[in-house]
């Protein structure tokens, strides 16, 4: 009973809110400062985002189907078309099927726009406006790799040369397993290299930019032969925002858009409308621009690093742990610790049987690294097990005290 009496105090602290607030005032200060206009879209379209990786919230308006925006991105492109000028927004977007730590399905993305600016004057523009919002975290200029580089240095393969092959190897050395289906999937496979190699271990002492994508991956943004004028930013493992230098080509972009239906079509996924009021928009002109999107969703702060004496224990439901894959586990651990040392203290899980490791969390035994609290709720939001978590939203956890290992 007394915990249903407490169950409405809000989940946010006030010193968190006065934080957000301070925050959002200062990047208010800026963009007024370096003459951003702040605008405000709709939230509701009868169109949709194609992205195969991005699922758009459904909603029923005066007895018709819309969509609750995952991005105002084609809204603010249609007013830049209409000769806006420098532009941004803090606005709240919804994405379905994410959940857990890092991701919400409803959260604050702080979108902008800067006229006659390519992509690296716009990562520029980032730092800056991080650097205005909270100082600590732009003491030293970010760092600045390519994607190449970036694969290289953590995967040590060749992201646009090396055979499959040697990507599949890659992933092997670091304990992932690899569905089936993306063993002859350049993108999956290196979508995987990043998210579970080479992401975790960017951005540990300052930020880091991630640029010139493969061209494959170019999303809005514009190709340079072999790459696309695209950025990420990371900090402590954690990808911040997504930057394009941005495409203003009406066929190319409706070339894109079907080929994004075309693969939701394959994976079962719905094809909802394309936005034809944004493409008559680029069709009308966009100017030359560069855009940007900054989330909190994936927290700026720090994911601790967890001492030995720090993992919390946890007994799963044999349901979730059912559908729990040893890649899904070894996954979170590598992001719960430093990555230097993600396979010392964790180096009983390599190698392990999945079911070996299911049984032995199931029947409530510890484990060197036993996944914890922290752990469930990073896995919450990975695309791949956001289902089994679905399914399984009133399975029991019980989580334990701190466990000696």
């Amino acid at each position: 009973m007394s915990n249903d009496m407490e169950s409405w105090r809000p989940s946010a602290s006030f010193s968190m809110l006065e934080l957000r607030a301070s925050m959002l005032r200062k990047a208010r200060q800026y963009f007024g400062a370096t003459r951003a206009l702040e605008v405000e879209t709709p939230t509701f379209s009868k169109a949709a985002v194609s992205d195969v990786h991005l699922a758009s919230v459904t909603a029923q308006v005066c007895g018709q189907s819309a969509y609750l925006h995952t991005s105002p991105e084609y809204a603010m492109k249609r007013l830049l078309a209409a000769g806006a000028g420098d532009l941004f927004q803090i606005a709240r977007v919804y994405r379905d099927g994410e959940s857990g730590r890092y991701h919400n399905p409803e959260f604050t993305l702080m979108e902008w726009y800067r006229l006659a600016l390519d992509h690296h004057q716009l990562m520029e523009d980032v730092e800056r406006l991080i650097g205005s919002m909270a100082p600590s975290l732009c003491v030293d200029r970010g760092e600045r790799l390519t994607y190449r580089e970036a694969v290289q240095m953590h995967a040590g393969v060749d992201a646009f040369n090396d055979e499959l092959g040697m990507l599949l190897a890659a992933l092997q050395r670091a304990q992932i397993d690899v569905p089936r289906d993306l063993h002859t999937d350049r993108d999956g496979l290196l979508d995987l290299i990043m998210a579970t190699i080479v992401g975790p271990r960017l951005g540990q002492t300052r930020l880091t930019f991630i640029y010139d994508y493969p061209a494959s991956q170019a999303a809005l943004a514009r190709i340079r032969g072999a790459v696309a004028s695209r950025f990420e930013v990371y900090l402590n493992g954690i990808e911040l925002a997504n930057g394009f230098h941005e495409l203003a080509d009406a066929t190319e972009q409706r070339l894109r858009f079907a080929q994004d239906q075309a693969q939701r079509q394959q994976r079962g996924l719905i094809q909802a409308p394309i936005d034809e009021h944004f493409l008559t928009a680029l069709a009308q002109g966009l100017p030359d621009c560069a855009g940007v999107a900054l989330t909190r969703r994936r927290p700026a702060s720090r994911v601790p690093a967890f001492r030995r004496t720090d993992l919390i224990q946890v007994q799963c439901s044999a349901r979730w742990l059912g559908a729990v894959h040893r890649n899904q586990l070894l996954f979170t651990l590598r992001h719960l610790v430093r990555p230097e040392s993600a396979h010392a203290v964790h180096h009983e899980l390599v190698g392990r049987p999945a079911v070996e490791l299911r049984q032995e969390l199931g029947a409530g035994r510890t484990l060197s690294g036993t996944v914890g609290r922290r752990a469930y709720q990073y896995v919450g939001h990975q695309s791949h097990t956001a289902r089994c978590l679905q399914r399984h939203q009133r399975a029991e956890y019980d989580f334990s005290g701190l466990a000696e290992l």
